[in-house]
């Protein structure tokens, strides 16, 4: 992924950090409990250039070094 600012290639690293972003509660139905959905961060994008991070809901799969 290329860095937004200075169009540099950033690097990609697992992100272990729950910040507790959920979404709206909804009913599931089913006389089952209100219920919201977790929007949590699990990878962080970083540009070693100028310092310019993007967090993401994806998983990181391989770690930049």
């Amino acid at each position: 992924m290329n860095c937004l600012r200075c169009g540099n290639e950033m690097k990609h690293y697992k992100f272990n950090r729950d910040f507790g972003i959920y979404g709206k509660e909804y009913n599931p139905g089913y006389h089952l409990a209100m219920r919201q959905n977790p929007h949590n961060p699990h990878s962080i994008y970083e540009c070693e250039s100028c310092g310019y991070m993007e967090l993401s809901t994806k998983d990181c799969e391989v770690e930049d070094i």
